[in-house]
């Protein structure tokens, strides 16, 4: 990656954007999640009810998944393996 594409890619940087907007924040408790601050949970909800709507028009029917998983899932999806070092 040249230093032009690194530069511009720390301009988009979402975490650098989201801690600087104080919508969210990362802590080593919960690598790769995010705590929502206030200002960042209003625009989680909004989006939220968003895609809701576009279920419904869709007629698709929402479902929800464990929070948290065995290791064992990140294995097998090659998310250990590219996280690894963040992660653990």
């Amino acid at each position: 990656m040249s230093e032009i594409d690194l530069q511009e890619k720390n301009l988009y940087d979402h975490i650098e954007i989201g801690e600087k907007l104080k919508l969210f924040f990362f802590d080593i408790v919960t690598p790769g999640s995010c705590f929502f601050l206030p200002h960042g949970t209003i625009i989680l909800n909004r989006l939220i009810d968003f895609v809701r709507k576009i279920y419904k028009q869709m007629g698709y029917e929402e479902v929800n998944t464990p929070v948290m998983c065995d290791k064992r899932l990140w294995d097998v999806s090659g998310t250990m393996i590219n996280t690894k070092r963040t992660c653990l």
